[in-house]
């Protein structure tokens, strides 16, 4: 396997609306482009995500994304995840199949 460079990185945010105006123009000053849209309450994720996506100009992809109470869980139980598709959800379903 050869490693060609890197492809996206995620920065977690306590609150991306407040913190949404310090990005955009740190992402300008940079030479970001910021995403046409932001994601908010996707099902993919969880009900509370909300996350917005910057390109710079060699293509690298930069996704801010707000700490909600569904990314602290899934900081707190790492250890514990074996997807990334809904991990909360997954991990909950191996519990009670256990119980």
């Amino acid at each position: 396997m050869e490693i060609t460079g890197l492809d996206h990185v995620s920065i977690c945010v306590s609150d991306f609306r407040k913190s949404e105006p310090f990005y955009d123009a740190v992402m300008r000053a940079f030479g970001f482009k910021k995403g046409d849209k932001a994601i908010a309450g996707s099902p993919q994720y969880n009900d509370d995500y909300y996350a917005t996506f910057f390109e710079a100009p060699d293509g690298t992809r930069l996704e801010v994304v707000a700490r909600s109470r569904h990314r602290q869980e899934i900081v707190a139980r790492w250890e514990d995840l074996a997807v990334f598709t809904n991990p909360i959800a997954e991990l909950r379903s191996r519990e009670s199949r256990r119980s």
